[in-house]
């Protein structure tokens, strides 16, 4: 389960505080994927939508270190986007 290689937690079949403790572990996995695979789609929508802008955008960081930039920005900045 730490490694998110499995889709689901390994089976509880104990009655006793383990298994209830094997149980609520199995259901918060999966409520973390879930939420997990919801905002990794709301990020993909919001690239979407800003790659798509005819205008530069980029967000920074409060230390002023860039964050992201859309396609656009990218292009007028003249830089090469790093893989990754």
């Amino acid at each position: 389960m730490s490694e998110g290689s499995s889709r689901s937690g390994p089976r509880v079949r104990s009655v006793d505080e383990i298994g209830a403790l094997g149980r609520a572990l199995n259901v918060m996995v999966g409520r973390l994927r879930e939420r997990l695979e919801s905002v990794e789609a709301e990020r993909a929508k919001a690239t979407a939508i800003l790659d798509g802008m005819v205008e530069g955008s980029s967000r920074s960081t409060t230390t002023r270190r860039s964050c992201w930039m859309n396609e656009r920005a990218w292009a007028i900045f003249g830089v090469q986007r790093r893989a990754g």
